[in-house]
C-alpha cells in the first residue's frame, strides 16, 4: 500500500525511525504588566499576519499570559514553559475529540517565526470539551503546558496544552497550508521542528503498519 502527496498531521504519524510524533514550541505575575504584555503580543501577531496576507479574527482578552505557539514549543525537545498556565492562539488543523480518538485537537500558528528550530504546531488535550470547531477556525486556548509521554518505556515527549480552562472560537480564517516534508531525515531530532504541524509528503511512501490508524490516525511508514 502506498500514499503520495497526501496531507497528514505529523503528530498522528508513527515513523519507522522508531519515533512517534504526537500532538504535534513567562509572563509577569503582575496583572498590569501581564495585560500590557498580552496587548503587545496581540498587536505583534496581528501585524505579522497582516504583513503575510492573513486576516485573523479578533479574540477575547486572554485569561492567561498570551504566548506564541513557537514560544511554547521552544527550540529544544522540551518546552521552556513546561508547567506554566498560558493562553495560545492558532488555526485548527484537525479536530480529534470524537470518542476513541485523541481527545483533543491541533492548532497551528498562522505565521512562522524566524527560528527554524521551533514548531508552529501544538496539540490541545481537551477530553469532554464540546465547543464546536471546524478546520480553519482561529481559536484561543488556555491551559497548562505539559510534556506528554505515551508509555513508561517511550523516551519521546510531546509538547501540548492540557488541563484546558477556556476555549474561545475567534472566527474563521484561511486554513493552514501543509509544510512539505521529505523522508528520511538525518536524525530524529530534525522532526522536533515539525512536531504537531500539518505536513505533506512530496514522495511515495510505503505503509507498513496500520494497527493504530482507526483510533489514533497513526501510520508506520
Amino acid at each position: 500500500m502506498t500514499s503520495s502527496r497526501t496531507p497528514a498531521l505529523l503528530c498522528a504519524l508513527s515513523l519507522s525511525l522508531s519515533l512517534s510524533l504526537v500532538a504535534c514550541g513567562g509572563g509577569s505575575d503582575e496583572p498590569a504588566a501581564a495585560a500590557a504584555d498580552d496587548e503587545r503580543a496581540t498587536a505583534q501577531a496581528a501585524g505579522d499576519a497582516e504583513r503575510h496576507g492573513v486576516a485573523l479574527p479578533a479574540c477575547p482578552a486572554p485569561p492567561r499570559t498570551l504566548q506564541d505557539i513557537t514560544a511554547v514549543q521552544g527550540p529544544g525537545a522540551l518546552s521552556p514553559l513546561q508547567g506554566r498556565v498560558v493562553s495560545v492562539r492558532g488555526v485548527v488543523t484537525a479536530d480529534l475529540r470524537a470518542p476513541g480518538r485523541l481527545n483533543g485537537f491541533f492548532i497551528q500558528q498562522p505565521v512562522a517565526d524566524a527560528d527554524p528550530a521551533t514548531s508552529e504546531g501544538l496539540f490541545v488535550f481537551a477530553p469532554g470539551n464540546t465547543v464546536a470547531l471546524q478546520v480553519g477556525d482561529y481559536v484561543q486556548a488556555s491551559g497548562t503546558v505539559v510534556e506528554f509521554k505515551s508509555g513508561s518505556t517511550d523516551p519521546e515527549r510531546a509538547t501540548q496544552i492540557a488541563s484546558l480552562t477556556q476555549l474561545d472560537v475567534c472566527g474563521a480564517t484561511r486554513p493552514i497550508r501543509p509544510t512539505r516534508l521529505r523522508l528520511p531525515v538525518d536524525s530524529n531530532a530534525e522532526l522536533e521542528a515539525v512536531e504537531g504541524i500539518l505536513v505533506r509528503f512530496g514522495q511515495t511512501l510505503h505503509v507498513s503498519e496500520t494497527v493504530s490508524l482507526g483510533r489514533f490516525g497513526e501510520l508506520v511508514l
